[in-house]
């Protein structure tokens, strides 16, 4: 697991296949279905499908930057934080 960020309770790693699993579960939770519809994945093809874009991503100026959040605890990936440029830091 590559970790960006680690404090005592949690990871922040770089999202890997073996996670499309959890990123599927946790789409379909109510809040997200309600609040961030564009992220709900009905399939678990569907969540491999996106993990394995945001993974091609990493190292790129282009794409977004996606990470995983895992509690340390029980290695329970509980979501993601993204990356976003904003310009001249204002």
């Amino acid at each position: 697991m590559n970790v960006l960020v680690e404090t005592d309770r949690i990871l922040i790693v770089e999202m890997t296949m073996d996670m499309a699993m959890d990123v599927h579960k946790n789409s379909l939770d109510d809040d997200t279905r309600r609040f961030v519809p564009d992220e709900v994945f009905e399939t678990l093809e569907d969540a491999k499908e996106t993990v394995e874009f945001l993974m091609s991503q990493y190292g790129s100026a282009e794409g977004p930057q996606v990470y995983a959040v895992v509690l340390k605890d029980g290695n329970k990936n509980i979501g993601y934080v993204q990356l976003v440029p904003i310009g001249e830091g204002k």
